[in-house]
């Protein structure tokens, strides 16, 4: 156990390295738009249905406080912004397992803070769209089809299913980053930079139609990765997801806190 638990901390290592490089990559679909979204939108789902609900956000943060360090421009939300890559990292690793109602509890705080927040009353429509990811998340939870998505992601990305599967959880990934990101600054550019409330809701409002699409987007780039990347996993020892991460003290102990 103590080989495998100094495996998983040397691949988590790796990955933070790997998330490090991808972030300091733009990456936008909307040409013009003010702010940046790195890869690392892309990156941190994928490690996080590689290395689990454990290393895979813990590899994700160290990753993007780095990133953040060196090209602070990436700080779109201060200290705060690798908490949203961590939380998609986190998503795509929870819902790799069959028990991701932790995530359901987030996703819904993330939502309810952003509408108590400064903004919320008047950007409230902003938040339609976290509709599908939120429907998603919680038919998934509630109809324990969970088990059966997780099993397709790991066992069966040669199938059509296997392969909608990866596309479902990564698009609810980055919907919850989004989800999380957002409630972030909408409290930071008016509490702590001191951003006119009213302005705020303008940009959020003018993003409403933008995000929806630029995460799709994500969340089929991240599809096609993974695929790529576990069918070679599978036809290879390094098969990660069957082995070494399903075994871990750290993924019993995330999966049990789930059930409490």
């Amino acid at each position: 156990m103590k080989e495998s638990t100094s495996f998983s901390w040397a691949l988590t290592g790796m990955f933070a390295a790997f998330h490090l490089v991808i972030s300091l990559v733009p990456y936008s679909i909307v040409l013009g738009a003010t702010g940046v979204i790195s890869f690392g939108l892309i990156s941190g789902p994928l490690i996080g249905f590689l290395l689990g609900p454990v290393y895979g956000p813990v590899s994700v943060l160290l990753g993007s406080f780095l990133a953040t360090a060196i090209d602070p421009a990436l700080a779109v939300i201060g200290p705060f912004t690798p908490l949203a890559t961590g939380a998609g990292a986190l998503a795509a690793g929870a819902l790799r397992s069959p028990r991701p109602r932790l995530l359901l509890v987030i996703y819904v705080g993330a939502l309810v803070a952003f509408l108590l927040g400064p903004i919320g009353s008047t950007a409230a429509i902003f938040l339609v769209p976290h509709a599908f990811g939120l429907a998603i998340l919680a038919i998934l939870t509630i109809t324990n089809a969970a088990k059966g998505v997780s099993d397709r992601i790991v066992h069966e990305t040669d199938t059509s299913s296997g392969v909608l599967s990866v596309f479902v959880v990564s698009f609810v990934a980055v919907m919850l980053d989004n989800a999380i990101g957002n409630s972030i600054a909408s409290y930071y550019f008016v509490y702590i930079v001191g951003a006119d409330p009213t302005a705020m809701t303008g940009i959020f409002l003018g993003a409403l139609f933008i995000y929806p699409i630029e995460r799709v987007v994500a969340a089929i780039v991240i599809t096609l990765l993974y695929v790529v990347v576990r069918t070679a996993m599978i036809r290879t020892d390094l098969d990660l997801l069957s082995t070494r991460f399903d075994d871990e003290e750290q993924q019993s102990e995330f999966e049990h806190n789930l059930d409490e």
